[in-house]
């Protein structure tokens, strides 16, 4: 252990820059995450679609695929099985007839308030080994980090 209490090898593993440890993270969240909302018949791309309706409310297809931060096509799919399962309806928006507008249906909001309740006790553990500022100052620079990759075109 080094004096920050973290293995020696993490140092190495550091050295590989910040897109190596946000996979990491990433991976290690999304795994256990995917199994954990799995019985219930729900991927986690369709549980962050249902997050972004239920914050957003109606929508256009493009703007769920711009909120998620995925492939159109990826979303269009995703979308594609969730109207199958009957927790979305897609129609063709009056204004712009190549759009389509997504809202979520009564089973969809069924199917949110599981999938949210077990996601919120999942993060809650994942979470947990991190105090409240922790958890703030966290939030705080991946927010900070996003917008300035955003605000820099996405380029290094």
């Amino acid at each position: 252990m080094n004096r920050n209490g973290l293995p020696e090898g993490e140092r190495l593993i550091r050295a590989m820059g910040i897109g190596y440890q946000l996979r990491r993270a990433f991976m290690a969240l999304h795994r256990p995450l995917r199994a954990a909302i799995a019985p219930l018949g729900i991927t986690p791309d369709q549980y962050v679609v249902l997050w972004v309706l239920n914050a957003h409310g109606e929508q256009t297809q493009r703007e769920i695929h711009e909120r998620i931060h995925s492939d159109g096509n990826t979303v269009a799919a995703v979308l594609g099985r969730m109207e199958r399962k009957g927790w979305v309806r897609r129609a063709r928006d009056a204004r712009d007839g190549r759009a389509r507008r997504v809202r979520i249906t009564p089973a969809g909001q069924g199917m949110r308030r599981r999938v949210f309740a077990v996601a919120r006790l999942f993060h809650r553990k994942a979470l947990a080994s991190l105090g409240a500022a922790e958890r703030e100052a966290l939030f705080d620079a991946l927010y900070r980090l996003y917008r300035s990759i955003e605000k820099n075109g996405r380029k290094p």
